[in-house]
């Protein structure tokens, strides 16, 4: 049913870059996230901070709606979540913009890395992955390891 956030994170962690350079070039300019998908992951993020579930489910891509219920969602991402424990702060960290991503059809992608902290896992890392569509940025994929 999620099968697509897993195909995406197995082969996501290749597409990071660390830190950019002060003047990239323009082919490096053109993978670079741009600051609205870094605050619509952060926002999306703070739901699952705040248990909000459904409400994460639903600021999600239609395509990854179309895959399965608000509830088969929050079977799916509340263990995980509640695993960690409280959440206590991120930072974000790496990120990449891309138009290819394994198994999915081209078109405009990020992925934007958070270094995070909850308490039963203080140097979590978590991976937002989202596309660029008419509406918007929106997230296709959640990881956290």
């Amino acid at each position: 049913m999620f099968g697509i956030l897993a195909a995406v994170f197995a082969l996501s962690t290749g597409l990071m870059t660390v830190g950019a350079p002060a003047q990239p070039s323009q082919a490096e300019a053109q993978n670079v996230l741009p600051a609205e998908a870094t605050e619509v992951a952060q926002n999306w993020l703070k739901l699952l901070d705040e248990k909000q579930w459904a409400a994460s489910h639903q600021a999600m891509s239609d395509t990854v709606k179309a895959m399965g219920s608000d509830a088969e969602w929050e079977a799916t991402v509340a263990p995980v979540r509640e695993s960690l424990g409280a959440f206590g702060g991120r930072t974000a960290s790496d990120s990449k913009r891309d138009s290819i991503l394994p198994g999915m059809p081209n078109g405009d992608y990020g992925i934007q890395q958070f270094k995070s902290r909850f308490a039963n896992h203080s140097d979590a890392v978590e991976t937002v992955i989202m596309s660029r569509e008419a509406e918007g940025w929106k997230v296709i994929g959640y990881f956290v390891r």
